[in-house]
């Protein structure tokens, strides 16, 4: 298993058609109400979730993240339509529609959206050009008493919260987990769904997008150290019993002498 054990559900969402399947096996398969298509993902094949009335549900999770008071969701999104106000996936209890966490889609921002079953909530707007036919990738972090919302991986919104979130069982993907709007089914495509009961670093986070964006230049290795090849004199001022002492760190071959001023 590559992931540790702070993950509770990831959704690749190349499996398609429905059923799809969690990767850490740890909560029940998500099936389609109407399913969407396949489309070319950020990294391999994602769910395009364009249309009325289609979205990804699993009503009987075991491990839902958003309510707790650490956890971390992550995706990557890209908005194809032209409308907004739309659920991009979300938790709730099912015998109670007011406790709901999710992120949704505005006008010109992205939302991540906190409340409880007395309609106290505790909402994070994010500016953002996100309606540009481009991958983004949107997490949102409830570490104690603070949410985060990050926008890839150069922006980040914060507000505080003391918001208790109960009876989380179902989890929605492409719309408003409440299911309540006809119209409120995400434009767009979605990949990558990624829960965990942990309170992710921006570190994290910004590593898990340099990784996720663009694997060939994730790390790169350095030159090795040159050797010095050839007859003459290397002089060093340290101990001789050592490569280290050589400039650069590099390595002598050749029929000369290494003279020190140290400890030979």
């Amino acid at each position: 298993n590559v992931f540790d054990s702070g993950y509770q559900a990831l959704y690749h969402l190349d499996d398609y058609p429905s059923p799809y399947d969690d990767s850490i096996g740890s909560d029940n398969m998500a099936k389609a109400i109407t399913d969407g298509v396949q489309c070319t993902g950020k990294i391999y094949q994602g769910y395009d979730n364009t249309g009325s009335l289609k979205w990804i549900e699993n009503t009987s999770i075991t491990s839902g993240v958003m309510d707790q008071t650490y956890f971390t969701v992550s995706m990557w999104i890209k908005k194809n339509g032209t409308g907004f106000l739309k659920g991009i996936y979300g938790e709730t209890d099912v015998s109670d529609a007011d406790t709901r966490c999710y992120f949704m889609s505005g006008n010109s921002d992205l939302r991540f959206h906190l409340q409880d079953e007395n309609g106290g909530n505790s909402r994070i707007t994010h500016s953002c050009s996100y309606g540009d036919n481009e991958w983004h990738y949107i997490t949102g972090v409830r570490d104690n008493d603070t949410m985060y919302f990050y926008f890839d991986d150069d922006t980040r919104s914060s507000l505080g919260t003391s918001l208790t979130i109960e009876n989380i069982d179902k989890r929605g993907i492409g719309r408003d987990v409440y299911g309540t709007q006809s119209g409120s089914s995400w434009e767009g495509c979605i990949e990558e769904v990624r829960a965990s009961n942990i309170a992710r670093s921006q570190g994290w986070i910004k590593t898990e997008f340099a990784n996720q964006n663009d694997p060939d230049t994730f790390y790169s290795l350095a030159a090795p150290p040159p050797e010095y090849v050839g007859a003459g004199t290397i002089t060093t001022s340290g101990s001789a019993n050592t490569e280290s002492n050589l400039p650069n760190y590099g390595q002598y071959i050749g029929s000369g002498s290494i003279i020190t001023s140290g400890t030979a």
